[in-house]
């Protein structure tokens, strides 16, 4: 799923009833070299959190990063588990492969990864797979159906009209946080009137009220 498809949203309610210790991360920034690892980041959490202060190389070591990737696999406690989060950021890498491999090489502990289409424009999971070397289970995660949107404005005290929502799932592709947009936008400049506020925004002739999540979609969607 791409933006507001509510990947994070799943991967958190995951994360909140797990019944293990578990470790999230995002990519940050890009380094100078334009590559995007999740290596540091993840030694970082570990020295905080006391798990392995004392028997990782120092952050500014010089060692190489795949060295160290190996490193940090090993400190990893064997029942914890990983979210990488935003995983369509990260760079195909020789650090970014020794440290995804030896986590999926655990024999203990769950690895997740969450992303949408990968910048080169292929599918998350098949970049994944070829950094990884091997298969990966993948949950897609489209957005909500027309039922779904029903039922959200049957508990939202809107009219359950299936047209109206076949029109907001076609909008918004189905993306929770596109509808939620599109709900307040409706309410508060449309008196609840859910077609007049996809038919302004189609327009252009109103603004999202949660910025440019909305209008994307629309522009994807026509």
């Amino acid at each position: 799923g791409s933006t507001g498809a509510g990947k994070s949203t799943l991967v958190a309610d995951v994360v909140l009833n797990a019944q293990a210790d578990v470790l999230y991360l995002r990519p940050l920034e890009a380094d100078e070299r334009g590559t995007r690892d999740c290596t540091l980041q993840l030694q970082q959490a570990l020295v905080r959190d006391g798990i392995a202060a004392h028997t990782l190389p120092a952050p500014s070591a010089d060692v190489p990063l795949a060295e160290r990737a190996r490193a940090v696999c090993d400190a990893l406690p064997a029942t914890t588990s990983l979210v990488i989060d935003d995983a369509h950021l990260l760079s195909d890498s020789p650090s970014t492969r020794a440290l995804l491999r030896g986590l999926t090489a655990r024999p203990r502990g769950a690895l997740l990864l969450c992303g949408q289409l990968h910048r080169s424009g292929a599918s998350t999971a098949t970049v994944l797979q070829g950094i990884l070397g091997k298969p990966v289970d993948v949950i897609d995660v489209p957005g909500w159906g027309t039922d779904n949107v029903s039922q959200l404005l049957f508990l939202r005290g809107s009219p359950q009209d299936p047209v109206v929502a076949a029109h907001l799932r076609k909008a918004t592709d189905g993306h929770p946080a596109a509808i939620e947009d599109l709900l307040a936008l409706a309410t508060s400049a449309f008196q609840g009137n859910i077609e007049a506020a996809l038919g302004a925004l189609s327009g252009g002739t109103v603004a999202s009220t949660h910025g440019a999540i909305t209008s994307a979609h629309l522009r994807h969607c026509q």
